[in-house]
């Protein structure tokens, strides 16, 4: 009804019509445009402020998405090895372990859900010598 109601005064040049329609399309195009190109800024955007640190027994991962920070950590006892797992020259990605197509997907899934968290280490450079870093201080830790 809404679209058959606001359709026809546009065919019709019915000025009336156009002042539904106009902000309409404004707020529909900016949407369609978030979908196609603004998930990718955003993205980008949070790599960029994004800082890694790496101590004795944790590894510590702080980023500023568009409002806020978060502050997450892992404990080097409790992650796998790490793994170079993309380079390009000397930068690189470390991910602790490699993970199963499955377990990536239920990651994604429950973002709303506190689950263990894994750090990922994007854009590093010098990425061989920082993963023979973390992996020394894994090997340092003292047992139990």
């Amino acid at each position: 009804m809404f679209v058959s109601n606001a359709i026809v005064p546009m065919i019709r040049d019915d000025r009336a019509g156009n002042v539904v329609m106009v902000p309409f399309l404004v707020v529909f195009g900016l949407m369609v445009t978030h979908l196609l190109a603004g998930r990718f800024v955003v993205r980008r955007r949070e790599l960029r402020t994004t800082t890694y640190t790496v101590t004795d027994q944790r590894v510590i991962v702080v980023s500023r998405p568009l409002l806020g920070r978060r502050v997450n950590s892992a404990y080097l006892r409790s992650l796998l090895p790490p793994l170079v797992v993309s380079e390009s020259g000397s930068v690189g990605t470390i991910k602790f372990g490699q993970a199963t197509v499955f377990q990536e997907l239920m990651r994604e899934g429950n973002r709303t859900r506190r689950m263990e968290f894994v750090p990922e280490l994007i854009e590093i450079d010098n990425v061989w010598q920082v993963r023979d870093t973390i992996a020394r201080a894994q090997r340092e830790l003292p047992p139990h």
